[in-house]
């Protein structure tokens, strides 16, 4: 191949994006400044949240928070190129995986972020000045995904292809490359994660300028790249929990990582971060090492993904639209007779009122209690249901086989996991 003059300077160029960080201030800048339009992006977000966050009644929103948090790990792993099928999800929520290797690693995989999707809302529910920045959290997130992984799949390898052990909860001891962009120098990662929880304590709140550096702080700890792996997922999961403390979150409503998986499964997300590594591009853009230009760009592309989002889960979570689907999908099963005739009035009206009691469901039948009984006891078996005790009231559930038809578009349609639960056509519902 013979190179000219363009090609020395394409190779200059590569070789000048490549350089290894030693100093913590080339993070900087670690918010854009001030600008009209990410502001009004940044309200128009804590609107279109805070209108997701009123529009169920309180019982009715724990089985979809559980459901968004499993799809969570689906557009998680998406993005990381790794594709978990619905009914291998299901299978490993019920303790069912696969023999396959590969499938059964995928279902691990989910399990762990899963897991520690509920360890971290627990934690910032529990402790609320915890801060999300906090080193000690980061580390704490990397090892609880990691504790769930079996220690086959706790490996990665080198820039020099030298085989290493991922320990959970550890910064990497090695250098590492990601695309065009190195990790900064492994020796002085715990100066450069100090800095960053520095940078960005006390920015998370219910603010503009809260929410516009919690999505900046989201590419500055991939540049960081703490991690020997696992760096996107964990990442992900702490921008959530920032978002949780902005109180953009809904009550976990509505997704980030779909968010950033929603375009080419999440390639166009990886490129806007490696855009974002970008050195400062001229004398106009900013003074910092980093180019700040590139981070309004990233902060404005976080804040619209967002944003879509929480309009799309607005749309999906109307009660009557989601009464429409649901009864629907029941008064299909009831046609099959997978369940009893009564069933489509009885969850139509714990979607009206969030729960009700069994003597209620017999009212609304008008069937005897003894029938009614039978009608609830198999929506109960079926998992359309819940209750907290055998004579409890009775809650709106999600079984994984309804999930596609109760919230089409949110969750991949894939292959029932009960072959004895009929799959309705465009036609019967």
């Amino acid at each position: 191949m013979q190179f000219n003059y363009l090609h020395i300077i394409y190779i200059i160029i590569i070789i000048g994006t490549m350089e290894t960080y030693h100093q913590p201030d080339a993070i900087l800048p670690v918010t854009p400044h001030s600008e009209v339009r990410l502001s009004e992006s940044a309200a128009r977000l804590i609107a279109q949240s805070s209108r997701l966050s009123s529009l169920l009644s309180p019982p009715l929103i724990p089985p979809i928070r559980a459901l968004i948090e499993s799809m969570n790990g689906y557009y998680s792993n998406l993005i990381e190129g790794q594709i978990t099928l619905p009914n291998d999800i299901e299978g490993a929520i019920q303790g069912n995986y696969s023999t396959d290797v590969k499938r059964k690693n995928l279902q691990l995989l989910h399990i762990a972020h899963l897991s520690t999707e509920r360890w971290m809302r627990a934690e910032m529910d529990r402790y609320p000045l915890l801060e999300p920045s906090d080193p000690d959290f980061i580390l704490n997130l990397h090892k609880k995904f990691y504790e769930k992984l079996p220690e086959e799949m706790r490996v990665n390898f080198s820039t020099r292809g030298k085989r290493f052990e991922i320990e959970p909860g550890r910064l990497r001891d090695y250098p590492v490359t990601v695309g065009a962009h190195n990790g900064v120098a492994h020796e002085k990662l715990n100066d450069f994660m100090e800095f960053f929880s520095k940078q960005y304590r006390g920015r998370f709140t219910l603010s503009e300028s809260g929410i516009i550096a919690a999505f900046s702080s989201h590419h500055r700890l991939t540049f960081i790249h703490p991690f020997g792996d696992g760096n996107g997922r964990v990442s992900r999961l702490y921008t959530t929990a920032c978002l949780m403390r902005c109180g953009v979150d809904s009550g976990g409503l509505w997704s980030f990582s779909r968010a950033m998986a929603r375009n080419e499964n999440g390639i166009h997300y990886k490129r806007m971060l490696q855009s974002t590594d970008s050195q400062r591009l001229d004398d106009l853009d900013g003074r910092n090492n980093l180019s700040e230009k590139r981070l309004k760009e990233w902060a404005g592309y976080c804040l619209n993904e967002a944003i879509d989002q929480c309009v799309f889960m607005g749309e999906l979570l109307s009660l009557d639209l989601l009464k429409t689907r649901v009864s629907g999908y029941l008064s299909f099963l009831e046609h099959s007779g997978m369940v009893e005739k009564g069933s489509a009035s009885i969850i139509k009206r714990v979607l009206e009122k969030g729960t009700i009691s069994r003597g209620e469901a017999s009212k609304e039948t008008g069937f005897s209690s003894r029938y009614t009984q039978n009608i609830t006891g198999k929506l109960l078996s079926l998992g359309i249901l819940s209750s907290p005790s055998p004579k409890g009231d009775l809650f709106f559930a999600i079984p994984g086989f309804a999930a596609p038809y109760y919230f089409p578009k949110l969750y991949p349609m894939g292959e029932v996991p009960s072959e004895t639960i009929p799959r309705p056509t465009r036609d019967t519902l």
